[in-house]
């Protein structure tokens, strides 16, 4: 595994940077595998069927596309919570 340099910014990056500051997000990937962990929050994500599924929440996974797009109109608000980047199977 190698620690990705998230720096040079992407979709996955605004997204995780509305949740905790660059400097305390590390992302891995090895193979075809990639790990995403919010040490300070104490969250991880691990990359199945194209989504970024939550470890310590079954059934979770990082919200894409749609939830991106309401975000980038919403840039001058404090923030966004986790739960507001977190969805659900079926709900």
């Amino acid at each position: 595994e190698v620690l990705v340099n998230l720096r040079r910014g992407n979709g996955l990056t605004k997204i995780l940077t509305r949740l905790e500051n660059l400097s305390h997000i590390l992302v891995w990937a090895g193979g075809s595998a990639l790990r995403v962990e919010l040490p300070r929050l104490r969250l991880s994500f691990t990359a199945q069927k194209q989504r970024l599924y939550c470890d310590q929440h079954r059934g979770f996974w990082l919200a894409d596309g749609v939830l991106e797009t309401q975000a980038e109109t919403c840039e001058g608000s404090v923030g966004i919570s986790v739960e507001d980047l977190l969805a659900q199977w079926g709900g």
